[in-house]
């Protein structure tokens, strides 16, 4: 089955195609305007709804427009903005939406007066920006302010039934008090298509709703509202749940309530009936309550198991017994009595005929965020445990995708059906072989400090939806206050990546639980912002024939998705290109527009020889280098640009370092030794990893990557990885002198921004000096590809690394024949293997696994 699979992808690497794609050039005039329908002492404009309006934008643009346009596929939500300037002319005014022309009787607009609320000090400064949306009812009136701009933030739901695909139109009617009536009309393009309404892009929210009374009328509006808004929250079945501390009965070895035909609970708390309802999307009509569209398609996914902190010390009057004191490696008598309650738990969701990727909706959150070793080898257990009792429940685990959990021969190579790493954390080459090999998902999740702010305003490229008040994660005081676009770009990131789902552990946070909210709760505008991301996703995924981007493959929308979400730290920031490109996308999915568009593209770099002059480019004056008698690219710490192709995608671009005042972080310098490549270094003063991108056609490549410093010894720790190949992961005991030349052949694959040489360079134990790059064609054979298209070499086994002179011996795990099974390196340098593989988060195991793997191609 393995090598079925890597076939597909070397064939697919041969078979590439090459989407007719034309750009865009957004222009701002057709977004943002004043109306010139405006009066005096009441001037109304409009920007994107990816525009996060602030409470100094007091001035009106410039540009002027009648008519608002916005756009929406069938079964969406889409949300537009009116504003109104300061003015002491008026106190205040009163709106009415018309209803729209074309649209199903189910259609429905909610209105909303913005309120502003404080961003982040730590990460943004001592403005405000809309947060909340106070209700408004269709022809209410709306304070009016002297300092600060007044935000109506409108939602338009447009039904499938009885709407017509093309234009659409309605007015809204703004009427200041003692003033005339000016008369707004809104255009509405409806594409000729329909989203569903189970999204495709899968959302982990930790927290629960918030609602005093558990009315079935009550919880069913609040489940409405998160489901139009695509989120899940961890236990779809609140109040209710199949969780281990209350749906399981240890002396029946049952279930509690699940099935309600059964059960002698009501069917607000039995938990058969909430889990129809809410988690599989059963049933029509509960206790009177008429199911809606919504609610009937459920939630997308289910955790009813989670463990992310720790498992119970006893279960089922059994104590764990953990020999290590971990509390996790527990009897036997302790696992089966666990792996009974999870094969039931299984068995009943696959009676229930649900399904998430291929797998049972259901998972078990095994553990949160492991560290190190150890905890990697808890994670391997776990694994472990799972499959021996209940092979076909999901399991996920709050880590990237990396072969010390899943490579460890001890428990079985076990691996895990959902991975959720941090954004900064995840792994894209290993990764996607996973998905490739085993059909595995990743998702990813957000945390309050992504940003990494030196000072407010100053923070690094991360998209941040969420925000530390005092730059700390989890202190428990983040606002969702950020720019629209770090709401919006997470699934354009996502699928760019092949990551299908992302998670935040307080989802309250997008929601209006003030005391006294009504019910069910709003969604604050980050909510909505949110909400149109996702809904970008479900464009992107009807384009792609209605199927999810796949590892190694060069996808029909993937131009259109990385050039408004490339990477975490390279992403579109102009609101106005955003909404742009995704309207140009439904276009081209309904068969008005003949080709896919794109803001910027990268540049089909072909098959060849390619060299990197690492050195200072922030000043712009930087030029190639002429050398050896080759041309080098002179390429500094600049961000990943799309059009340029190369780039880093790291959390410190642009942010100063407050240790050492006056430098970046990520520095690069001229030390005037050397020769005319090696006198120009680069390194992170924080010693964290960072990633540099150079896009480049597929095939096998001869790469050299030169590091350390001309003309010293040092005692850095040093690592360089390339596409997963390792090419030194060393510490420098006692010093490596001068710069030195590390050779390795490298597979680069088809497929979105894993197209290319995607490099993992330094970590967090020392420095690691960076000099240059030298890529060069390799010897393998370029067979005939089909079509006429330049030919490239299929990626073959890699053999066994060219060898090249360590000045030090120093501890390494190069290939996967550098270690002993007794962990003996060949310098002679004797550490554990555990050791080993903890320096190298991609040890020798993954070579391994490369090795036997390629072995069995036949293309």
């Amino acid at each position: 089955m393995r090598s079925k699979h890597l076939s597909l992808i070397v064939l697919f690497s041969v078979l590439l195609s090459y989407v007719y794609a034309n750009s865009i050039t957004p222009v701002e005039s057709k977004y943002t305007f004043v109306f010139t329908q405006s009066i005096t002492g009441f001037q109304a404009w409009t920007a994107p709804a990816t525009r996060r309006i602030r409470n100094t934008d007091t001035n009106v643009p410039t540009a002027t427009g009648s008519s608002l346009p916005i756009s929406s596929a069938m079964n969406e939500l889409e949300s537009f903005q009116v504003i109104i300037a300061p003015t002491s002319s008026f106190s205040s005014f009163t709106v009415n939406v018309g209803a729209f022309s074309n649209v199903g009787s189910s259609a429905s607009v909610d209105i909303g007066a913005a309120t502003f609320s404080d961003v982040s000090a730590w990460g943004q400064g001592d403005y405000q920006v809309t947060d909340y949306t106070d209700q408004v009812t269709n022809g209410g009136s709306v304070q009016l302010s002297s300092s600060s701009p007044t935000v109506l933030w409108i939602t338009i739901y447009v039904p499938v039934s009885g709407t017509k695909a093309g234009a659409s139109t309605a007015t809204i009617t703004l009427t200041p008090n003692g003033g005339s009536a000016i008369k707004i009309p809104v255009s509405l393009y409806i594409f000729n298509f329909a989203l569903e309404s189970t999204p495709h892009f899968a959302t982990y929210m930790s927290a629960q709703p918030k609602i005093e009374a558990y009315q079935l009328d009550q919880v069913d509006a609040w489940k409405k509202v998160f489901l139009q808004h695509r989120m899940s929250s961890s236990g779809p079945d609140w109040p209710n749940g199949l969780n281990y501390q209350v749906g399981w009965d240890c002396n029946k070895k049952a279930l509690v309530d699940a099935d309600p035909a059964t059960s002698k609970e009501s069917c607000i708390w039995a938990n058969g009936c909430t889990m129809r309802r809410y988690a599989l999307g059963k049933g029509s009509t509960w206790r009177g309550v008429q199911y809606s569209d919504w609610i009937d398609n459920g939630f997308p996914i289910y955790n009813p198991v989670r463990t992310d902190n720790s498992r119970p010390d006893s279960f089922c009057g059994v104590a764990c017994n953990d020999p290590t004191g971990s509390g996790w490696f527990c009897s036997q008598a302790y696992e089966e009595q666990w792996g009974l309650y999870l094969k039931t738990l299984q068995d009943y969701l696959l009676s229930q005929n649900v399904s998430l990727d291929k797998k049972i909706k259901g998972f078990w959150y095994t553990q949160n965020e492991p560290q190190n070793y150890n905890d990697y080898t808890i994670s391997a257990y776990l694994c472990s445990v799972a499959r021996k009792y209940a092979p076909q429940l999901p399991i996920m685990l709050s880590r990237e995708a990396r072969p010390d959990i899943a490579e460890r021969s001890e428990y079985g190579n076990c691996s895990y059906d959902i991975w959720l790493p941090h954004v900064w954390r995840y792994t894209p080459t290993y990764t996607r072989l996973h998905q490739a090999l085993y059909d595995e998902v990743s998702w990813f999740y957000s945390l309050d400090t992504d940003g990494v702010c030196a000072t407010p305003g100053v923070c690094g490229p991360a998209f941040a939806p969420v925000i530390s008040q005092s730059g700390s994660n989890g202190a428990e005081d983040p606002v969702a206050t950020n720019d629209g676009p770090h709401y919006r770009v997470i699934s354009w990131v996502g699928w760019s990546n092949r990551i299908t789902g992302w998670g935040y552990y307080h989802d309250d946070i997008f929601w209006d639980t003030r005391q006294n909210a009504p019910a069910p709760a709003r969604p604050r505008i980050s909510a909505s912002l949110l909400r149109e991301g996702f809904e970008d996703y479900e464009y992107l995924y009807i384009a792609n024939g209605n199927r999810h981007p796949q590892p190694f493959v060069k996808e029909s929308p993937d131009d259109t998705a990385m050039s408004v979400g490339y990477a975490v730290g390279s992403w579109q920031s102009d609101p106005t290109a955003i909404h742009a490109i995704r309207h140009e996308l439904g276009l081209k999915i309904e068969g008005t527009r003949s080709d896919f568009p794109y803001l910027e593209i990268t540049p089909n770099r072909p098959y060849g020889n390619y060299y990197i002059d690492f050195q200072d480019t922030s000043s712009g004056s930087s030029s190639s280098v002429n050398f050896d008698g080759k041309t080098w690219m002179a390429i500094g710490w600049d961000k990943y640009s799309v059009s340029k192709g190369y780039g880093w995608n790291s959390k410190y671009v642009g942010v100063p370092n407050t240790i050492e005042e006056g430098n970046p972080i990520l520095r690069c310098i001229d030390v005037e030794q050397g020769n005319a490549i090696e006198t120009t270094i680069c390194y992170d003063d924080y010693n964290s990893p960072d990633e540099f991108h150079f896009a480049l056609a597929p095939g096998v490549y001869t790469v050299t990557v030169a590091i350390g410093w001309p003309g010293k010894c040092r005692d850095d720790t040093e690592f360089v990885s390339i596409n997963d190949v390792v090419f030194r992961n060393t510490s420098c005991s006692p010093c490596c002198s001068g710069v030195r030349e590390y050779t390795n052949l490298v597979n680069v694959y088809p497929g979105a921004n894993g197209a290319g040489l995607i490099m993992t360079f330094g970590n967090n134990l020392g420095y690691t000096i960076l000099s240059y790059m030298k890529i060069e064609t390799s010897s393998s054979s370029l067979p005939a590809t089909p079509g006429g298209a330049t030919p490239a070499p299929v990626p073959t086994p890699i053999p066994t690394p060219i060898p090249t002179p360590t000045p030090t011996p120093s501890p390494s795990c190069m290939c996967p024949c550098d270690c002993s099974d007794s962990g003996a390196v060949k310098q002679d340098v004797t550490v554990s293997k555990a050791t080993a593989r903890e320096l190298n988060p991609l040890f020798c195991g993954w070579l391994v696994l490369c090795c036997l793997a390629w072995s069995f191609i036949i293309v």
